[in-house]
């Protein structure tokens, strides 16, 4: 089980954040503003984060930025591995998708969900298809 995980050793305290991104395997972008999180939440003890916290802890740790990162952070929580905060605009959390994710080092990684567009067709009679 990777350090880490449920049921497995914690992740080390002293640990940076580019280590642990290294060591979670977080890759894409939206992976890594959910390893940020859970960085900034597990082992930092922050209670939740916003957009300029993750940034913040990225540039820190002297991690590339998207180019679009407002496009990527938004990647991130349509794909529930980040979620808004209930009552609190602005504020982030890692829902247990998202630390599934992480503690899986991203082999359990969620499909984004995808608006669909495509009106379902209707036969002769009016009646909805398939």
């Amino acid at each position: 089980m990777p350090p880490g995980a449920s049921g497995g050793a914690a992740w080390d305290s002293e640990l940076t954040l580019g280590e642990f991104l290294v060591e979670t395997g977080a890759s894409s972008f939206p992976q890594k503003i959910c390893a940020a999180g859970y960085y900034l939440i597990k082992i930092k003890g922050a209670e939740s984060f916003d957009r300029e916290d993750i940034k913040a802890a990225l540039v820190q740790s002297h991690e590339d930025l998207p180019a679009n990162y407002s496009r990527d952070f938004g990647v991130a929580a349509s794909s529930s591995l980040i979620a808004q905060k209930p009552g609190e605009s602005g504020q982030y959390f890692v829902p247990t998708t998202g630390r599934k994710a992480v503690e899986s080092h991203f082999q359990e990684v969620p499909k984004r969900r995808v608006k669909s567009t495509r009106k379902a067709a209707t036969n002769a009679k009016g009646e909805k298809g398939e």
